[in-house]
């Protein structure tokens, strides 16, 4: 991939009215890069709110997360018109859903592993709709992250940026008790100390089953580090002698080319751009891009900067950044 050198994340909109722009790669196998730009939008998703005991006890008992969580992303994608994703044979039949997604991703009462997870999607994907991954969509499973425990508030704040349904893997730290746990991210608010408010989906609601038949949105604190405040949330479930769990874990559905999708686009009609190609040229034997964003005179911001970069094998990488100088404040009640 190529990552950007310049601007710096939220960097704010100087007195010139414009950025300069520096993406370099270290790859030689990398024959191409150019960059583009989004309006960045405050806008939450709206999220269905699925249960997993209601839905999935059935099949796993009470470690339905993950199938659960993937089918309200599929769901949020559909309702929001971004991809033909749902068939309709699983029309106002969330618990079909799910269960047929749990089919696909092997899950058990000891839960779903991650490449479980990754692969029954595609599976489920190609299977009820005809969908390639890598071919009519992106399907990424990033782990890890660049802070000490998992994914930093820039890293997640520009995943949700560049579009599509995310989904959270929530681990415990080294010296709690065992805990797993998978969330959809519906909003993150970046805070001027560094940290950013993250707004999810929680499909497990307790007690059940037997009890809420809906799961719930929360706020949760995550750190630089990686680490989410969970105890301060107070999610009623799992008591972590640390207060915290990490965030070290993605699994992200985005870029659909289906005709959902391009419809959805069509239909845009805004006076203002929304998104563009970053002018630019290629220098240092065309592994660094060198360009210059200027915003729209009406654009807002902030906005998200993303290179891609070709291989010579063909396929492609991106690096994200967001930019601005701009932050927000968690809602008092959503």
């Amino acid at each position: 991939m190529a990552p950007f050198q310049s601007p710096r994340f939220n960097a704010p909109l100087d007195g010139s009215r414009s950025y300069q722009v520096i993406a370099h790669t270290l790859d030689e196998d990398i024959v191409s890069i150019k960059v583009s730009w989004v309006l960045a939008t405050p806008a939450g998703r709206d999220i269905p709110r699925f249960e997993q005991h209601f839905l999935g006890f059935d099949f796993a008992q009470h470690a339905a997360c993950v199938p659960t969580t993937v089918g309200a992303n599929l769901q949020w994608l559909q309702d929001a018109g971004q991809a033909q994703v749902v068939n309709p044979v699983f029309a106002n039949d969330n618990k079909k859903l799910v269960t047929a997604l749990g089919t696909a991703m092997q899950t058990t009462s000891s839960g779903t592993s991650g490449n479980d997870a990754v692969d029954g999607t595609a599976v489920f994907l190609f299977f009820t709709e005809a969908l390639l991954s890598g071919r009519d969509y992106l399907l990424e499973h990033p782990v890890g992250g660049d802070g000490q425990y998992g994914f930093t508030p820039q890293q997640l704040l520009e995943q949700f940026q560049a579009g599509g349904a995310v989904s959270l893997g929530f681990h415990n730290l080294p010296n709690d008790s065992s805990f797993g746990h998978f969330l959809a991210l519906s909003n993150v608010i970046l805070n001027q100390d560094g940290t950013a408010w993250i707004r999810v989906m929680d499909p497990n609601v307790e007690p059940n089953p037997g009890g809420q038949t809906v799961g719930e949105f929360r706020w949760f604190k995550l750190h630089a580090d990686g680490t989410i405040d969970w105890t301060a949330a107070g999610p009623g479930y799992y008591s972590p002698a640390s207060g915290s769990v990490k965030l070290d874990e993605l699994l992200i559905l985005r870029d659909f080319t289906s005709p959902a999708m391009m419809s959805a686009n069509a239909a845009q009609h805004d006076a203002v751009p929304s998104s563009g190609e970053v002018p630019g040229k290629l220098a240092e034997g065309g592994h660094t891009f060198i360009g210059t964003f200027e915003p729209p005179p009406a654009s807002p911001g902030p906005w998200l900067l993303i290179s891609e970069s070709t291989h010579r094998a063909g396929h492609t990488q991106r690096s994200l950044r967001y930019i601005g100088g701009k932050f927000g404040e968690r809602p008092l009640e959503q």
